[in-house]
């Protein structure tokens, strides 16, 4: 989004200017027929690591952040022969601060590659 564009704005954007995050495109949605439905993706380990905060203040993060965004080391996603690059997730500086962790062991081994190894 460009700055600019919202400068004039204040704090809240409206909707039809607000910036759109999607890894492909936005798909057409019947409303009608449409359900929501849990997805079974729910699972406790052990965790074990470094919390981000502390990596991140040896690094001397500022104190005019307001997201922190990594970047996926898997392969880059690739639409209509267009690459969008590696998956990137925004993350809020206050929940970095507060509760995230650079999982280095999972369940007493190392972190496996499907769930980020090395870190």
């Amino acid at each position: 989004m460009r700055w600019e564009s919202v400068a004039d704005l204040g704090y809240r954007v409206p909707n039809e200017r607000f910036f759109v995050r999607d890894d492909t495109s936005t798909p057409a949605i019947d409303e009608r027929t449409w359900r929501l439905r849990g997805h079974g993706a729910i699972g406790i380990a052990r965790w074990r690591g470094v919390p981000l905060r502390v990596v991140l203040e040896r690094a001397g993060i500022s104190p005019s952040p307001v997201d922190v965004m990594p970047a996926g080391l898997d392969p880059t996603v690739v639409a209509g022969g267009v690459d969008y690059g590696h998956v990137r997730r925004p993350l809020p500086v206050e929940k970095v601060l507060d509760d995230v962790l650079v999982a280095l062991s999972m369940n007493g081994a190392d972190l496996p590659p499907d769930h980020g190894f090395p870190a």
